[in-house]
């Protein structure tokens, strides 16, 4: 079963960040990646150098597009698209309205929502709202960003075992120093263009020898934080 990730919660705990993370270790390891996205700004932008990134507005001619394309093609590995948290409620409504995941099921494909946390209480109405909804017909990822923090005083027992009751996982993301992290959001460029050694002019004059080297080793922590979890391979696609 391959595996499609839905990247949603709230701009402010880091979804764009996991989901340019993903597309950086799907690059690197080969993978043929079907990407999209939802909302008024393409936040994947940076990626499109690599890949072709598309537009999904949750309309009907949106579901027949991408059903067709996905079943069409027998080169993509895995799909990843990044949604606005604001903007579940109508994702809720198409996925009613076209049974989506009924579809992609149908295909040989298993949703997978990705949803990072931080301190803010804001950020589980969406993980509720999704397992709410959805249940046991999707699966789940909870990532606790440490950019934020170490501690997540609203992930409460309730949650985590509603994430445990549907086989969810759960996972860190390793922080990074917010110096260079805003330069390398700066640059727009991929985060592992932000890592080389020997980068283009362009980001070396933004990125030093030492924002490099963070961004190198922060990239290889998220790496093997993935590859020491068997339910992460599975649930990232990178079983194929």
């Amino acid at each position: 079963m391959k595996r499609i990730i839905i990247t949603s919660g709230d701009a402010r705990v880091g979804k764009s960040t996991m989901s340019k993370l993903l597309l950086d270790l799907y690059l690197s390891e080969g993978l043929v990646v079907y990407a999209a996205y939802n909302g008024h700004r393409n936040k994947l932008e940076a990626y499109q150098k690599k890949m072709d990134i598309h537009k999904f507005n949750l309309e009907r001619g949106d579901y027949d597009e991408f059903i067709g394309k996905l079943d069409s093609s027998g080169e993509i590995d895995v799909v990843l698209m990044d949604m606005p948290g604001q903007v579940l409620p109508e994702f809720i409504k198409f996925e009613r309205d076209t049974c989506l995941f009924e579809g992609l099921y149908s295909i040989g494909y298993r949703v997978v929502f990705l949803n990072p946390i931080s301190y803010r209480q804001d950020c589980m109405y969406y993980v509720k709202e999704l397992f709410h909804e959805f249940k046991a017909s999707a699966d789940y990822v909870i990532v606790k960003n440490e950019c934020f923090g170490k501690k997540f005083p609203y992930f409460d027992v309730d949650i985590q075992s509603s994430v445990k009751s549907f086989d969810g996982a759960i996972m860190q993301l390793p922080s990074l120093s917010k110096f260079a992290y805003y330069r390398l959001e700066e640059v727009g460029c991929i985060y592992s263009d932000g890592a080389l050694k020997k980068p283009d002019e362009a980001i070396s004059k933004k990125l030093g020898v030492v924002e490099r080297s963070l961004i190198f080793n922060w990239l290889n922590k998220f790496k093997r934080n993935i590859y020491s979890d068997k339910k992460l391979i599975e649930y990232f696609g990178l079983a194929v």
